[in-house]
């Protein structure tokens, strides 16, 4: 009884999350043109988690990979396309590259094209990143994929260095709003 509850939830669910793919693939808040980016990449992680449990159409990811295809800049970076996401006040293109990046990755896309070229574009900026939180989404992103060991420990190593200890405990501070 318990299980078919949960499998009903998950269909409901799994609706639901229908709704908000905008015409053409990728997803807006409210379903609505034009999909919004980070929304896009993020309906790409949802969907592949829940794959593990349920059935999904992957045409469905696969038309929101796509559409952050078309939307990647020539350097390999994706910009902010929502003026008012709290990415805003920081540095737009690198959280918003390396979170399309960590979800491509995610989403068993790790190693095309779209995905190299993005990681290409964080490995350089490493090193610059002030905001943990920043660095934080860039280090997802190399681990995930998996194929960039020595750029994933230089992220990790440098998160590791912004840490403030207290009595056995790690934070990070960050300018964003996370």
């Amino acid at each position: 009884e318990i299980s078919m509850k949960a499998e009903q939830y998950i269909n409901l669910g799994y609706q639901r999350l229908l709704t908000f793919e905008v015409r053409g693939g990728g997803f807006d808040w409210f379903g609505r043109a034009p999909a919004n980016t980070v929304l896009t990449a993020y309906g790409i992680m949802e969907l592949s988690d829940m794959a593990d449990v349920f059935t999904v159409d992957r045409g469905l990811i696969e038309r929101a990979k796509r559409l952050l295809e078309t939307r990647q800049n020539n350097d390999g970076s994706w910009s902010l396309d929502v003026g008012t996401h709290t990415w805003g006040t920081l540095e737009a293109e690198l959280p918003v590259t390396a979170y399309v990046a960590w979800a491509l990755a995610e989403g068993g896309y790790g190693d095309s094209s779209t995905a190299v070229r993005a990681r290409g574009y964080l490995r350089p900026h490493i090193e610059d990143v002030r905001d943990p939180y920043v660095l934080a989404l860039i280090a997802n992103a190399l681990v995930a994929s998996g194929l960039d060991e020595a750029a994933a420990s230089q992220a990790l190593d440098k998160l590791a260095k912004c840490a403030h200890v207290h009595k056995g405990r790690a934070s990070w501070n960050t300018g964003a709003s996370t």
